[in-house]
């Protein structure tokens, strides 16, 4: 039997998964590490888990999935959450370490390549992944839709019309201001509801009854909603996946966004014809998913 295996990264702001990967597809080994911060640190990082996790295995090639913009060349431009401010070129340095073919994919367009997989039906998604951030990447035709300059998928900084929150990248009304993991989690705090509260302290302060909880929530659900509308009409993908840790909540997050988006479809034949709602899916309940994505990346770019 082959010992050849293929390796999948999985770099986020906090957490490394790095993950062998049998010719199947089976996972065969992991190791789960902190992110260090800074293109060097996180090269020699890379570097050394994977030594432990392949065990002396042949590597065929390793996948990469960071949170940035990666460039055609597999070089991360930037990549704030790790610490990465100027250009690394990461898939030519790990090449050149490990001695195989590297290809460098942002981690949100690699969890929608898994995603996709995982669903099994269609050629087209959008990956809505809602962390501590936002963030979204696109599959058409069973490819990565990147966009003139990488840039493609930003939907996080479209602003919603009537909203002014104050957003980081300078604008205000952005979605990501609104919905991501952090801008929920302040909101809960602002309410009262603990000294750290998480996303679901927020939802079930709204199930408990309180008001300004509820209004919290369905002003979030509505921006989910209006995302997944836009991705459908953008591009009519086949499937909007909600992922990341905010996904978790599962049903009762998917669910409202749900009835919002059939209540639109009620006053509006037009948009009951091209049905966003039935698209909606949430992200395979699987922690190896951006590991996934990233050795997929790899697989694809390599054949």
């Amino acid at each position: 039997m082959s010992t050849d295996v293929t390796v999948g990264v999985d770099i986020g702001g906090t957490t490394t998964r790095v993950v062998a990967f049998a010719a199947s597809g089976d996972v065969l080994s992991e190791r789960l590490s902190a992110t260090p911060q800074g293109g060097a640190a996180v090269i020699e990082h890379v570097v050394g888990e994977l030594a432990a996790v392949v065990a002396g295995r042949r590597v065929r090639h390793v996948g990469v999935g960071i949170p940035g913009r990666v460039t055609a060349d597999g070089a991360v431009a930037m990549a704030l959450n790790v610490g990465i401010t100027d250009p690394v070129p990461l898939a030519g340095e790990l090449a050149d370490r490990l001695g195989v073919p590297v290809v460098v994919e942002n981690d949100v367009n690699a969890a929608a390549l898994a995603a996709l997989a995982a669903i099994g039906a269609g050629t087209s998604l959008t990956y809505i992944s809602i962390g501590t951030g936002f963030a979204v990447g696109s599959i058409v035709d069973g490819n990565v839709v990147r966009g003139a300059t990488g840039g493609a998928g930003e939907l996080g900084h479209v602003p919603i019309p009537g909203e002014t929150v104050p957003c980081v990248c300078g604008q205000r009304g952005c979605i990501e201001a609104i919905v991501s993991g952090r801008a929920l989690s302040d909101a809960a705090g602002a309410l009262g509801l603990g000294d750290t509260p998480t996303v679901t302290d927020l939802w079930s302060a709204a199930e408990a009854g309180n008001a300004d909880a509820i209004a919290l929530r369905a002003r979030a659900v509505a921006a989910l909603a209006w995302s997944a509308q836009v991705a459908v009409l953008m591009l009519d993908v086949d499937h909007v996946v909600f992922g990341g840790g905010v996904s978790e909540l599962g049903a009762p997050l998917l669910d409202p966004i749900r009835a919002v988006l059939l209540a639109r479809e009620a006053e509006s034949p037009w948009l009951a014809s091209v049905a966003p709602a039935a698209r909606l899916r949430l992200a395979p309940g699987n922690g190896h998913l951006g590991a996934i994505g990233a050795d997929l990346s790899a697989r694809h770019r390599l054949s």
